[in-house]
């Protein structure tokens, strides 16, 4: 996803980072099945690269960032931080009851960290007013 997003980004205006790829994989996959021993399987990983900052390293002036945070704890600290390291122009925050729900509850914060959002009701409802929100503020 990296690979795709570091060709495309130069030519355009801004990024909604929407998708949630994994923060990391195995050091080493299977060709194979991994088949029961009744031991104990140890997972060795290693994090995946930031697609969000490492795009943010190439964005021009004029190039927007929306980034997401789902967090379970220190929620707004935790997102105002990832929104910081990540240099994104807003952050959308969310929890993990938006997981397998038809509803979702967000809040937007800029980059001085206020919440300038709070939107609420079904996820087609709250993606809508997300995209108002962020071609009214960012979209030239």
């Amino acid at each position: 996803m990296l690979a795709a997003c570091q060709r495309v980004f130069p030519q355009c205006n801004g990024l909604i980072g929407v998708a949630a790829p994994c923060d990391y994989r195995p050091i080493k996959v299977e060709e194979q099945k991994i088949k029961k021993t009744g031991e104990p399987l140890v997972l060795h990983l290693v994090e995946t690269p930031d697609i969000i900052a490492t795009l943010a390293a190439s964005k021009r002036p004029e190039q927007w960032l929306v980034g997401f945070a789902l967090e379970t704890e220190d929620i707004r600290f935790r997102a105002i931080t990832k929104m910081q390291r990540k240099h994104c122009d807003l952050m959308v925050l969310n929890g993990p009851q938006a997981i397998d729900s038809t509803e979702n509850s967000i809040e937007v914060i800029d980059a001085t960290g206020q919440v300038i959002a709070a939107i609420a009701g079904s996820k087609q409802q709250v993606a809508r007013e997300l995209f108002q929100l962020i071609a009214a503020r960012l979209i030239r």
